[in-house]
């Protein structure tokens, strides 16, 4: 491809200066280690300090479980459901 391409580098200060501003809202150094320490000890697989993000996992969750339904309903592949496969 030639020519001029668009890219954000240009923004990038501008971009880091918002992440920098997301950061400072967080939550105390300190809270935040105890929370993963929390979570360490009680063997949590996934570390979340704020609740009000459920709404997001959720939907996520959803849509990939109806991605596996969509899976089990293929012509091409359902045949494979019953197959061994390696898990890490």
């Amino acid at each position: 491809m030639s020519g001029a391409q668009s890219t954000n580098i240009a923004n990038a200060s501008t971009g880091a200066s918002k992440a920098a501003a997301l950061v400072g809202l967080g939550i105390e150094v300190e809270l935040l280690a105890s929370r993963v320490y929390e979570a360490l000890e009680t063997q949590q697989t996934y570390i979340f300090t704020h609740h009000n993000d459920r709404s997001v996992t959720d939907t996520r969750a959803a849509a990939i479980d109806s991605a596996f339904v969509d899976t089990q309903n293929s012509a091409l592949v359902r045949h494979l459901q019953d197959q061994d496969i390696a898990k890490l």
